[in-house]
């Protein structure tokens, strides 16, 4: 087995047990960022509502805190999927959503909101 299939194998494990809070700062904002900005490729492609699904299923999994480098992609892509688009939103993927933006903190909220929301134009259009 190469390190590819077991660092595949490891993310796995990690990610159902939401492992991440234990591995070291800068991989776990690596991962973080990693999903949230699939979560954001996947909502501007095709059948985003059925797809959405999984991959914010996928940014919960992780773990039960955002590392703070990885603040602002997580935050935005979870908004991404609340606001939905034109065409309505991913109602299958509402929970998940509701349940990452529960676990913000006024800390939190104020650092995005200040500091990170000006830059993202295709969420405040």
């Amino acid at each position: 087995m190469n390190n590819t299939e077991k660092v595949k194998i490891l993310n796995e494990v990690l990610s159902k047990v939401q492992g991440f809070d234990y591995v070291k700062e800068n991989e776990r904002s690596r991962k973080f960022i990693s999903v949230a900005r699939n979560l954001q490729d996947i909502h501007f492609t095709m059948n985003n509502f059925y797809n959405e699904i999984n991959a914010i299923k996928e940014l919960e999994s992780l773990g039960t805190k955002f590392p703070r480098p990885a603040l602002k992609a997580c935050i935005t892509s979870i908004l991404y999927v609340k606001l939905g688009n034109s065409y309505g939103r991913s109602w299958d993927a509402q929970d998940t959503a509701d349940q990452l933006l529960n676990r913000l903190t006024k800390e939190e909220w104020l650092i995005y909101l200040n500091n990170y929301v000006k830059e993202e134009e295709s969420l405040i259009n």
